[in-house]
Parts: C-alpha cells; sequence; structure tokens
C-alpha cells in the first residue's frame, strides 16, 4: 500500500497572526519562517494522529483486495448467518468522500467500480463491500487498484478542533525556541492534546 498526495490544504488550520498573538511577537520579520513552522506543525500532528486537518486528496494504491472477513449476523428466523466481506481502511480521516475507485489491468487500462458496491464510514475510514460484490482482480502487478479520496474536517481553519489548533500552536513555538528541534518523543503537553485524537491504523 501507498499513498500519494494529490492536492494540499489550501489554508493551514493557523495563521501568522495567531502565531504572533500566542509567541507575543511584535514585529513580521520572521514570518515566512512562521509559515514553513505552521506547515510543518500541521503535517506532524497529522501524521501522529492519522487525521487530515483540511481538506485534501489523496491516492492510495494498492497491490490486490484484502481478503474477505468472516462475519456474522442473524437472519430473519434467528439462525446465524456467517458472510465473508471484503473491507478497506482508509487511512486518512475523517473521509469527506471517496472520488473514484479503479482497478487497472496490465496494458494500463482501467475499470471504475460503481458506488453502489461500497459503503463508507467517514469516521473510521472503513470501505465496506458487499457481500454479492463481484470485485475484479487487477492483472497490473503492482499498483493496481487506486482509490482517490477526500479527507479532512472542512475547508476552513474554524472546522478543525481546539485542541488540534493548540497543539500545532505550542509546536510552533518550540520550533521557534529551538530552531533545529531535538528528534525524540512529542512534548507531554502536546502528546496530552493528540491523544484523544489519534486513531489507531489497521493494516488493509
Amino acid at each position: 500500500m501507498s499513498m500519494t498526495l494529490l492536492t494540499p490544504p489550501s489554508v493551514e488550520p493557523l495563521t501568522w497572526a495567531e502565531v504572533k498573538a500566542f509567541l507575543r511577537l511584535d514585529n513580521d520579520a520572521e514570518q515566512s519562517l512562521g509559515n514553513t513552522f505552521i506547515m510543518a506543525a500541521r503535517q506532524l500532528v497529522e501524521n501522529y494522529t492519522g487525521r487530515a486537518l483540511l481538506s485534501q486528496r489523496w491516492r492510495m494504491s494498492l497491490d490486490a483486495w484484502p481478503r474477505p472477513v468472516q462475519q456474522s449476523s442473524y437472519s430473519n428466523t434467528g439462525c446465524v448467518v456467517n458472510m465473508f466481506a471484503r473491507r478497506i481502511f482508509l487511512p486518512k480521516i475523517p473521509v469527506l468522500a471517496v472520488e473514484t475507485m479503479k482497478v487497472f489491468a496490465a496494458d494500463g487500462t482501467s475499470i471504475t467500480l460503481p458506488e453502489t458496491v461500497y459503503s463508507i464510514d467517514p469516521i473510521s475510514g472503513k470501505v465496506a463491500f458487499s457481500s454479492s460484490a463481484a470485485l475484479v482482480d487487477p492483472s497490473k502487478p503492482t499498483a493496481g487498484i487506486e482509490i482517490d479520496f477526500s479527507a479532512g474536517y472542512g475547508t476552513t481553519a474554524d472546522s478543525v478542533p481546539a485542541p488540534l489548533k493548540h497543539a500545532m500552536l505550542v509546536l510552533v513555538g518550540l520550533s521557534f525556541e529551538e530552531r533545529i528541534p531535538e528528534h525524540g518523543a512529542l512534548p507531554s503537553a502536546v502528546m496530552s492534546l493528540l491523544k484523544p485524537y489519534r486513531f489507531a491504523k489497521i493494516s488493509v
């Protein structure tokens, strides 16, 4: 599985004005550097939590469909019915939309799966396929399946949860203080803000 960023966010969750106020800066001499720190802080928060803060488009590429998993349900007669279904977990949440899902042949041609054969849980990123869906296997040896999707809390900074934005402010402040940040664990203040939002990634 590989991930490719198709379209980055058009804005950042923080503005330079917010950073200036938080750090009590009285001039714009380091605005360019500050904007770089803002982007780096967003990426760190996104990578740690498995979330996309603002709307962005991604492509997930797979070599093959995941193996079916067994699911149990009750029929109208009360009997347990064992079904086998396939599912995929998109590694960036919350999911805004799955745009296209394509399967490629060895010659580069592709077919697009209809939206009727799968359902999406935007909170967990789970894409569940209908048990009756006949999924075509790719004959392209690598990256034969491409799923284009968008994820994020929204298109404006106001849609990002306040604790995530505050974690970014702390990280930007540390970047200004250290200039060359030390590698290692995140500061405890940042960890406490991010832990409730951390999403355990599930293998495809």
